[in-house]
């Protein structure tokens, strides 16, 4: 045993529980071992013996149950692997992951996920979020590589045994949003899950009814799927009328006086990008600009819901507003769409229909 001991400051926690246990990294759907605290006199010491062999690489973290929280410990296994560059499962990929020498197992895995639905390392997600989701996603390094592979993260929505609380997870601690992936993704990954369906001999009506229920679902975290835009994910996609422009420049003045009427007060708006947002929108697509910007910090929000849905059609690629995006510039653009979502959430789904038929 590498490690015999593993200790916490108890003071800190004066009077609540702290039950630290381990887990196996390379098998979330193992229970967690809890560990034994030592005592002196009758006193808790804050020392935990750690009193199993552990030939995976481990990480000691709160248990579910436990009152005071804590930052995960890693222990590297004791056990040797071959075949660094054999790996074809988390399970394997987690086991040999190292941030220097090897950074790129797991996210090397995730192209077979996004290319096949059976692939066995699917429970290996669902039993990652079921047993653990009571800790930060950030403290598993699949979850952190997972978010930026955009086919794998979408066929997630697909394969989750909990879509809607996973996808929610996401969102907020990660700043995920769903709308700015890409239509012919989301398409391709219906496709796959109907084939996945079909492929265990379920009659097609019940496939149907599957795959609607999906889709119904995942309308709960985005619009995307909202009934009124699940007709350009169908094969039987038909144009809309020629006048849906006019329609969309009718409504949009009368909306966008909404939004400022409901955040009159509001000096708060966010202004990410919004120089260019505005210059992208006015450059491309200037026909569709029918409101007026009474103030210039309402750019942002006025303006996103089109670049968004111009993004998901593949117009432009969300690089256009920076060519290095980081962590906090999707903060940011969250900020965007969640600031009202009864504006957001309209113009995305109508701009959406207009570029549908530009390409139609």
């Amino acid at each position: 045993m590498v490690n015999e001991t593993v200790s916490f400051d108890v003071k800190l926690g004066k009077d609540l529980i702290i039950q630290p246990e381990v887990i196996n990294l390379a098998d979330p759907a193992e229970k967690p071992h809890a560990l034994q605290q030592r005592y002196s006199n009758g006193a808790a010491t804050g020392v935990f013996e750690l009193n199993k062999r552990l030939y995976q690489p481990t990480l000691i973290v709160p248990s579910s149950k436990t009152e005071l929280a804590f930052r995960a410990k890693f222990i590297p296994g004791s056990e040797a692997i071959d075949c660094i560059s054999d790996i074809h499962t988390l399970n394997k990929a987690v086991a040999l992951f190292h941030p220097i020498t090897n950074p790129n197992a797991i996210a090397d895995v995730f192209p077979m996920l996004a290319n096949d639905f059976n692939h066995s390392s699917w429970r290996f997600i669902n039993d990652l979020f079921a047993n653990y989701s009571h800790l930060p996603m950030a403290t598993f390094e699949v979850w952190k590589a997972i978010v930026k592979h955009t086919a794998c993260l979408s066929a997630l929505a697909f394969k989750a045994d909990n879509p809607v609380q996973l996808m929610e997870r996401l969102k907020v601690e990660f700043n995920v949003i769903w709308e700015l992936i890409p239509l012919h993704i989301w398409q391709s990954n219906i496709d796959k899950y109907r084939q996945m369906l079909l492929s265990i001999g379920l009659p097609d009506k019940v496939v149907d009814n599957k795959v609607n229920s999906r889709l119904e679902t995942l309308s709960e975290f985005t619009p995307l799927f909202e009934e009124q835009c699940r007709a350009l994910f169908s094969d039987q996609f038909i144009q809309p009328e020629p006048n849906l422009s006019a329609v969309f420049q009718y409504c949009l003045p009368e909306w966008s006086q909404d939004l400022v009427r409901v955040h009159l007060s509001d000096r708060e708006w966010p202004t990410a990008f919004s120089f260019e947002l505005e210059t992208w929108c006015k450059k491309h697509c200037e026909s569709l600009i029918h409101f007026e910007v009474i103030r210039g910090f309402h750019k942002s929000v006025l303006y996103f819901p089109i670049f968004a849905a111009a993004v998901a059609c593949g117009k432009v690629q969300l690089e256009e507003l920076s060519s290095t995006l980081y962590p906090i510039h999707y903060f940011h653009l969250r900020q965007i769409v969640e600031f009202d979502r009864h504006w957001f959430n309209p113009v995305f789904q109508s701009a959406l229909y207009v570029f549908a038929q530009e390409e139609a």
